[in-house]
C-alpha cells in the first residue's frame, strides 16, 4: 500500500513596494493575501521590510517610520483577508531603544513571534548597519511589550522577540532574513538539525546577473527537498532526512531552539494534492526591465538597433518582456521598428567642423589618416545616441500621447543610456541568450545575427566588403589573448632604439622578463640598403587591422610583412619605406 504524505501549500510574493508609501504598500500586501488564500495557501510570506519599503534609508532614524509601520500592521492583523492563514510580514521594530529589521508572524489576530535579523548586509549596495543592529542572542528570546494599538486588537500585552521557530500541529517552521542565507553560518543549518522542516526567507535583494542561480543553489543546500515549490510533501522531507545518517547523528546532539507552539495545521485532508514543479526563472532580466519601466512611469522603451549581437540581445530581452506581459502595443503605441537615417545629422556635424577648420576629414578607405578615421567613427556613434534621445523624448508627443520613452543601451560605455540591461554581461552569455531566444521564441532572424562576424560598421565598405571587424574577434582567431593593452618592447641595435609606433603611442619597454606567453613578434626594417637598420622586439600594443588579418591567416612562426607608417617617430628621417614584419610566436621575453 502506498503511503500518503502530508501536503502543505505555501505562498511567497514579490510586491511592488515603495519606500514610505504606507497606504500603497498596505493595499498591495492585502491583495497578496487574497491571492495566496485563493490558491489554497496556509502560510504567506512577503518580502523584507515590505510594510515600509526596503529603501527608506535614513528615514529608519525617524520614529514616525516605526509608528506608521505599526499602524499598517494593526490594519493587517484586523483585516479579514489575513485570517485563517499564518502571516509573515517584514517591518522595522524598535526594541529597548534599538532598531531591528524584523519578521512579524501572526495568526488570527495573535502575534506569534517577532523575529529580528541576525546577520546584516554591509557590502555592495547595502549599508544595513547604518540603520539596524543585528540580534546576537542565538536561540534566545525575550519579552516584547506591544504598542497599545496592537494590544487593543490582539488582547496581548507582550510577545516573544528573538531567535525562535514556529511549531504547528503538523510541522515546524523556521524564518531566515535575506543575508542570513548567504552567510557561511546560515541560520537554517542549526534549525534543520533541530528538526525544522520548512524554511522561509524574506529578501529585499536587488536583481543581478546569475544571482537567481546562486540563490536557488543556496536554497537547495539548505532545504533539501523543499526547493522552489508551492506545495510540498512533509513525508518526503522526513524520509529523506532519516536516510542521511550523518544528519541523524548531528541532530541527536543539536541544541534546541525556543518553540512557539500554535494550535494550527498547515496540511489538510487532500492527500492527493499534486506537489508543485520548480519555477522557471531564466527570464529574470525581462521581469526586471518591466519593473523598471513600471516604476519609472514612462511610456515604453527606445532601443537603437545596430543589427549586431549586443543590440539584438537587448531587443530579445524586450521581446521576452512583452511576451510575458502581453504589453508591447499597449505600453507605447509606437510601431516596434522605425528606420531612422543619421547621415544628415552626421553631415551637419562635419559641416560645422569644416566651416571652422577649412578641412574635410576622410575615412581611411578614402585616403584619410588614423585620427580622421577614428573621429568620423566617433561622430556616428555619438550622433546616433543623440538622435535616440531626441526620438525617445518626442516620439509619443508626435503621436499625441503623454510621457516619453527610456533609451536602452547595448553595452558600449561610450554610448550611455537610461538603462543598460547587458552592461555586465559577457559575450559568451549574450550568445547563449540569443540561442535561447531562437529556440524559445522561434525568432529565426536571429540565426544570421548569431553567425555574423562582429563589426561596429562605422567605416564605409571597401570594394563592397566590410572594412572594419572587431579587433577582439581577430585576436581570438590569432590566439593572441593576454597582452592586448600592455606596453611594447623593442630591442636595442647599434646603441639606438627603434620604437614600435603602430598603436599611435611612443612607449618603449626594455628589460628581461621570465614569462612564457604567446604573442606577436614584430620587426622593423628598411628597404634602403645604405641604412641597413633592423630591430626585433615584443609587441603587446594594438596591431593594425590589416596586419592582424594577415597574421590570422598564417600559423605560428610564419612571418608576414607590410608597409608601416612611422610618422612622428624619431627614426622617420632615417628610414625610407619602412616595413613591419610580424609573426605569431610563443617565446620567452
Amino acid at each position: 500500500m502506498k503511503k500518503m504524505g502530508r501536503k502543505v501549500t505555501l505562498a511567497t510574493c514579490t510586491l511592488n513596494q515603495w519606500a514610505m508609501d504606507f497606504e500603497g504598500n498596505l493595499s498591495r500586501i492585502l491583495q497578496s493575501f487574497q491571492e495566496a488564500k485563493a490558491l489554497g495557501a496556509k502560510y504567506r510570506m512577503g518580502p523584507e521590510l515590505e510594510i515600509c519599503g526596503y529603501g527608506c534609508n535614513d528615514h529608519f532614524h525617524e520614529s514616525d517610520t516605526f509608528l506608521h509601520s505599526w499602524q499598517v500592521l494593526a490594519e493587517l492583523i484586523h483585516a479579514p483577508e489575513c485570517q485563517d492563514i499564518i502571516a509573515d510580514v517584514g517591518m522595522p521594530v524598535m526594541h529597548k531603544n534599538v532598531a531591528y529589521n524584523c519578521r512579524v508572524i501572526f495568526l488570527n489576530k495573535k502575534i506569534l513571534l517577532i523575529r529580528p535579523k541576525m546577520i546584516l548586509c554591509n557590502d555592495f549596495n547595502y549599508r544595513e548597519s547604518r540603520w539596524f543592529t543585528a540580534w546576537k542572542r542565538v536561540r534566545e528570546t525575550e519579552e516584547f511589550y506591544l504598542p497599545r494599538m496592537i494590544q487593543d486588537i490582539t488582547l496581548q500585552l507582550k510577545v516573544p522577540f528573538g531567535d525562535a521557530v514556529i511549531s504547528t500541529l503538523d510541522t515546524c517552521i523556521g524564518s531566515e532574513i535575506c543575508e542570513e542565507l548567504w552567510n557561511l553560518q546560515s541560520r537554517h543549518i542549526d534549525m534543520a538539525l533541530d528538526g525544522v522542516e520548512i524554511f522561509t526567507n524574506g529578501s529585499g535583494s536587488h536583481h543581478e546577473l546569475r544571482k537567481a542561480y546562486v540563490r536557488v543553489d543556496l536554497i537547495k543546500s539548505g532545504t533539501m527537498k523543499t526547493v522552489n515549490v508551492a506545495t510540498i510533501d512533509l513525508e518526503d522531507i522526513r524520509a529523506y532526512r532519516n536516510s542521511v545518517r550523518s544528519y541523524c547523528e548531528q541532530n541527536s546532539r543539536a541544541p534546541a531552539f525556543p518553540r512557539i507552539h500554535v494550535d494550527y495545521a498547515l496540511s489538510g485532508d487532500d492527500y492527493f494534492l499534486p506537489v508543485s514543479q520548480p519555477f522557471e526563472f531564466n527570464l529574470g532580466p525581462a521581469l526586471w526591465l518591466w519593473d523598471y519601466l513600471r516604476r519609472s512611469g514612462q511610456g515604453g522603451f527606445f532601443l537603437p538597433l545596430s543589427g549586431g549581437i549586443d543590440s539584438s540581445s537587448v531587443a530579445c530581452i524586450v521581446h521576452s518582456m512583452c511576451h510575458l506581459m502581453s504589453m508591447c502595443c499597449r505600453t507605447s503605441g509606437v510601431p516596434f521598428h522605425l528606420s531612422i537615417g543619421i547621415d544628415t545629422a552626421v553631415a551637419g556635424v562635419l559641416g560645422v567642423f569644416s566651416a571652422a577648420m577649412k578641412l574635410v576629414p576622410k575615412f581611411k578607405v578614402h585616403g584619410g589618416g588614423m585620427r580622421e578615421n577614428l573621429a568620423l567613427q566617433n561622430v556616428q556613434a555619438r550622433v546616433r545616441m543623440v538622435l535616440a534621445y531626441l526620438f525617445a523624448q518626442l516620439s509619443l508627443w508626435a503621436r499625441g500621447r503623454p510621457g516619453g520613452l527610456l533609451v536602452l543601451g547595448s553595452a558600449n560605455v561610450d554610448e550611455a543610456a537610461d538603462v543598460n540591461p547587458i552592461g555586465g554581461i559577457s559575450k559568451t552569455d549574450l550568445r547563449s541568450f540569443i540561442r535561447f531566444c531562437i529556440q524559445r521564441f522561434k525568432i529565426t532572424a536571429l540565426e544570421g545575427i548569431y553567425s555574423a562576424p562582429p563589426t561596429a560598421e562605422l567605416e564605409p565598405l571597401r570594394e563592397g566588403q566590410l572594412a572594419q571587424t572587431d579587433e577582439v574577434k581577430r585576436l581570438q582567431k590569432a590566439g593572441i589573448t593576454n597582452h592586448e593593452q600592455g606596453t611594447s618592447q623593442s630591442a636595442k641595435n647599434q646603441q639606438g632604439t627603434i620604437t614600435n609606433n603602430s598603436s599611435g603611442t611612443n612607449n618603449s619597454h626594455t628589460g628581461n622578463q621570465s614569462s612564457f606567453t604567446p604573442g606577436v613578434m614584430v620587426a622593423l626594417a628598411t628597404e634602403e640598403e645604405a641604412v641597413n637598420t633592423r630591430a626585433t622586439g615584443w609587441s603587446a600594443a594594438p596591431i593594425s587591422g590589416h596586419l592582424l588579418d594577415k597574421i590570422s591567416a598564417h600559423g605560428p612562426g610564419q612571418t608576414v610583412s607590410m608597409q608601416m607608417d612611422v610618422s612622428g617617430s624619431d627614426v622617420e628621417h632615417k628610414l625610407k619605406r619602412p616595413k613591419l614584419s610580424a609573426s605569431l610566436v610563443s617565446s620567452e621575453v
